[in-house]
């Protein structure tokens, strides 16, 4: 290894190395590190780095080499602190380039190079399946070659060598780009027992099977992954909420009027115990042949209702908004508007309350309108009219909505559609009204989300084309991102 600079002409040569390196000119900064080299044989940090040069020019073979070559003469105990100092160095790159230069593919190769110095550094190789997913390489063979579900299964692991942050992104991504896998499913098995909060996996869990049940129609894996949540937590409610109405919405009544009862005896607060009784009465509605049962149950439900409105409980977040459709059955029971009527509105006030209780920033933000120029308003040459639904598909709003699409006047008015639960494969109806629109946003089920895109693109009129069908959208209408909106 020679080379012909003399350092003495930078006396700043690191930074200069350096520079070359964040240049991309690895070839020029190799040449600095191996005159370095021959001026301090001894510093081995001196050859991390060099290799790292060859290594990032795509010459592995000879990045190895260095690397090795200033390891053999070392004793046992200096080796393993000279190979922790090196994967130190490339760790510390392959971050770099992924985070900083966007490169997923060298990452990807510097962590391979990583794997083989450490082949059961967990964290590494939970990276290189994060990395695949980037690359869209994804499959149950990447896992296999890293060996990683058998490393897990070794009882090897200690849970607090396992980077939680870490853990819970690579499985975001997985289950968001390849649920159906079925390594995907033991991933999740043999990994989330060594998460420090299981709660925190399930803040990952929640939004991915509504996108697998609203989004991707694949209510069965939506059922699967449910069922497996509820191994870690056998009382989450939300997931007990959720295994009824995927049931119920594939046609399995049965099963979802068992999960619903089970869902009121495993809930220890009344207002859970609330909404596990809408689910019961939605599958008995549903099921047919049960109405004997269905008025029994909604008389008590009535009941439950008024106690709910007079202790005025604080409601967690996700059940008021899914709240707002309780009173959906009345209409169906009794021929009494004016009390169907009032008893939905003395509901809606309370969820109403309880959202803007816990949500005050996002509401404030919501609600900027209010302070917008009136003037500014009038002198627009078009309104900008928003139609937020579920329903923009194969559906019967879908159909019925065409026409009023159709024949909007693009001059004087700008028409934007908000697409909960857009349809991540193809569909024909969606993408019409996607094409009538001026500006549509495909968007997934977050109501506050939607919330703010609204806002941001200063929607005049807004129309709620879902009324109690989707509680995202309530939930959405209830923060107010318009100043004039209609349902």
């Amino acid at each position: 290894m020679r080379s012909n600079l003399n350092l003495s002409v930078y006396s700043d040569w690191q930074q200069k190395a350096k520079q070359y390196w964040e240049e991309k000119n690895y070839s020029q900064s190799a040449k600095l590190y191996e005159a370095a080299i021959e001026r301090e044989p001894d510093v081995k940090s001196l050859y991390w780095y060099l290799g790292l040069m060859l290594l990032l020019q795509g010459q592995e073979v000879e990045a190895q080499t260095t690397w090795f070559l200033a390891m053999t003469e070392g004793e046992p105990d200096q080796v393993e602190q000279w190979t922790k100092e090196l994967i130190q160095v490339l760790e510390t790159e392959a971050e770099r380039q992924r985070i900083t230069l966007g490169d997923c593919t060298t990452a990807w190769i510097i962590r391979q190079h990583i794997r083989e110095i450490n082949p059961t550094d967990i964290n590494n190789l939970l990276h290189l399946v994060g990395l695949s997913t980037l690359l869209k390489t994804y499959s149950d063979e990447v896992l296999v070659e890293l060996g990683i579900l058998e490393l897990f299964q070794s009882n090897l692991i200690v849970p607090e060598d396992v980077n939680d942050d870490l853990l819970l992104e690579v499985l975001n991504n997985v289950l968001d780009q390849a649920p159906q896998q079925p390594l995907s499913y033991e991933l999740v098995e043999t990994t989330v027992p060594y998460l420090s909060d299981i709660q925190s996996y399930m803040g990952v869990l929640v939004p991915v099977i509504y996108q697998l049940a609203y989004s991707r129609s694949q209510h069965p894996l939506a059922i699967k992954f449910t069922e497996q949540g509820l191994k870690f937590d056998p009382k989450h409610p939300e997931l007990w909420r959720c295994l009824s109405t995927f049931y119920q919405d594939i046609g399995e009544y049965a099963k979802g009027i068992e999960v619903a009862k089970h869902c009121y005896l495993v809930m220890d607060n009344f207002p859970d115990q609330v909404y596990a009784t809408f689910l019961l009465l939605r599958g008995l509605m549903s099921a047919g042949g049960r109405w004997t049962e269905f008025c029994t149950t909604i008389e008590n439900y009535q009941l439950m209702l008024n106690r709910l409105l007079e202790e005025k409980p604080t409601l967690a977040y996700d059940l008021a908004v899914r709240s707002f459709s309780t009173t959906f059955f009345f209409p169906y029971y009794q021929d009494q508007p004016r009390e169907n009527l009032l008893l939905r509105r003395q509901v809606s006030e309370f969820i109403q309350s309880n959202i803007e209780t816990q949500n005050t920033e996002i509401v404030k933000s919501c609600r900027g309108w209010k302070s917008r120029s009136k003037k500014n308003i009038l002198a627009e040459k078009c309104l900008k009219i928003g139609y937020v639904s579920h329903c923009l598909r194969n559906h019967s709003v879908g159909w019925l909505a065409r026409g009023l699409f159709q024949h909007h006047d693009h001059d004087k008015f700008k028409i934007h559609s908000y697409l909960f639960a857009a349809q991540k494969n193809h569909n024909e109806v969606q993408a019409w009204y996607v094409s009538k629109s001026d500006k549509a946003h495909g968007l997934g089920l977050d109501g506050k989300e939607v919330a703010q895109v609204i806002y941001d693109d200063e929607i005049d009129i807004l129309v709620d084309l879902d009324s109690l069908t989707l509680t995202s959208t309530c939930e959405t209408l209830a923060l107010k991102p318009a100043p004039i909106q209609v349902t």
